[in-house]
């Protein structure tokens, strides 16, 4: 956590946080479906939307029988073309031991799903997944919840959204809406477009990209989180270090980043011992331990490039030397004073009207 924060922590009691601070992200695509629908029209866009109605089915049945309270946790996010991309909220406290058992078990339970899917040879499938994770400070993510026509909203919500110049209004009015709904996302979807914004966002689909049959990819956030399990369930393997295009950091961060893939079954088949174990020659070593540090590099970055934009926003108006509040309140009581101006020559003018005499040019001008 940056410095500021640290202080603030050490000097205030710290309101509660309701907005949800950790959600993963999951996603599917249909492999070669636009030569499916060219080679077969009709068929092909039937095959295709009864892929995308079967897995959101498949991937809920399994959510409601996991064995945890939360039966319905899957929320479609987003629906692009032929891709299925769906968001959870994962409980996240500072104290939790078992954030990291559940991002094993979500993630665990889309791939198996997608498995599932690609168990036929008419279909292949990949996909992917990130993490999304805000510990306050001003880079990481936030909600972005749009509300839809029609909304009954309260006064100070209202004015919250027409305050969205300040990036801190996002969370602001995350807050205020979570609370109103009682955090009930599914209330929420009702009258809001739920929405994430932020770097780790745009990060997150670079690292999608990445995505093909037989590799699920992983963030190396989530990696992270899984490799901390000490779970064997499945293979976490390293994929390399991939440049992620408008991502890199600049001032001494990172310009590639390491990626991680877990090999899945695609059309029946699975990737070869022959291919599994030349990743596996690559993962001796502790990469919980070194994605650790790979975090903390990237933070000390951003934290850097957060300061240093900081102080040119501060340099500029030291330049100026105009306070900023003080110009637009200046700006304000001249609108006033123009507003008056314009008034009193019209009251004038019209006065001057209703005499026999007419007005002189220097009466009427100003």
């Amino acid at each position: 956590m940056s410095e500021g924060n640290q202080g603030r922590q050490k000097n205030e009691v710290q309101p509660e946080v309701i907005t949800p601070r950790a959600v993963l992200v999951c996603g599917v695509d249909i492999e070669g479906s636009t030569a499916l629908k060219v080679q077969n029209p009709g068929f092909g866009k039937f095959q295709i939307a009864n892929f995308l109605e079967t897995f959101n089915i498949l991937l809920r049945d399994k959510d409601s029988r996991d064995g945890d309270d939360c039966e319905d946790g899957w929320f479609l996010w987003r629906v692009r073309g032929d891709e299925l991309i769906y968001f959870r909220v994962i409980p996240f406290e500072e104290s939790n031991n078992s954030f990291n058992q559940y991002i094993e078990k979500y993630v665990n339970e889309f791939v198996v799903t997608l498995e599932g899917m690609s168990s036929t040879e008419s279909m292949g499938v990949h996909g992917y997944a990130f993490l999304l994770q805000s510990k306050g400070e001003p880079w990481d993510f936030s909600w972005n919840l749009i509300a839809k026509n029609g909304v009954g909203k309260k006064k100070k919500q209202d004015y919250l959204e027409k305050q969205m110049g300040d990036p801190s209004f996002l969370d602001l009015l995350a807050e205020e809406v979570f609370s109103n709904y009682k955090k009930d996302l599914r209330f929420i979807q009702n009258d809001y477009h739920v929405d994430f914004i932020g770097r780790e966002v745009d990060l997150g689909f670079r690292i999608a990209e990445h995505s093909r049959p037989h590799y699920f990819v992983l963030s190396p956030n989530l990696a992270k989180c899984i490799l901390r399990t000490g779970s064997e369930e499945r293979d976490i393997l390293f994929l390399g270090f991939h440049e992620l295009k408008g991502c890199a950091i600049g001032d001494g961060g990172p310009e590639k980043f390491p990626l991680f893939f877990i090999p899945v079954k695609n059309k029946g088949d699975s990737l070869s011992e022959e291919i599994l174990e030349n990743y596996r020659i690559f993962n001796d070593s502790d990469y919980g331990e070194s994605l650790k540090k790979f975090e903390e590099y990237e933070h000390s970055s951003c934290e850097r490039r957060y300061k240093g934009f900081d102080k040119k926003k501060i340099d500029a108006n030291d330049k100026s030397g105009v306070n900023p509040n003080m110009l637009q309140e200046a700006q304000r009581l001249l609108e006033q004073v123009r507003e008056s101006l314009e008034k009193y020559q019209e009251e004038r003018l019209h006065h001057l009207q209703e005499t026999s005499f007419p007005p002189s040019e220097e009466e009427t001008t100003y």
